[in-house]
């Protein structure tokens, strides 16, 4: 027949390991999320796309007009905006 382990602890160091294991974990959390993003790879100036049979940037090709229309999204008045 197993033993039973029986912990006796009192509320003084059961809340105290409560809250150092809160403050750790906050502590774990926010240090994450102040960390730098990493590279996404790269930019709409560096991949080239063929437009008509001409090689472009797809930042030149959206400057040019030529990915379609382009939509203003300021979200309160959407509107097609001429190129």
């Amino acid at each position: 027949m197993p033993k039973k382990i029986i912990l006796q602890i009192s509320n003084k160091v059961l809340y105290t390991f409560i809250l150092i294991t809160a403050i750790l974990a906050v502590s774990i959390i926010t240090y994450a999320y102040t960390n730098p993003l990493p590279n996404p790879g790269h930019g709409a100036d560096s991949v080239l796309i063929d437009v008509d049979s001409t090689e472009k940037t797809i930042q030149q090709a959206v400057v040019d007009g030529n990915l379609g229309p382009v939509i203003n999204c300021d979200f309160t008045n959407w509107e097609e905006v001429a190129p």
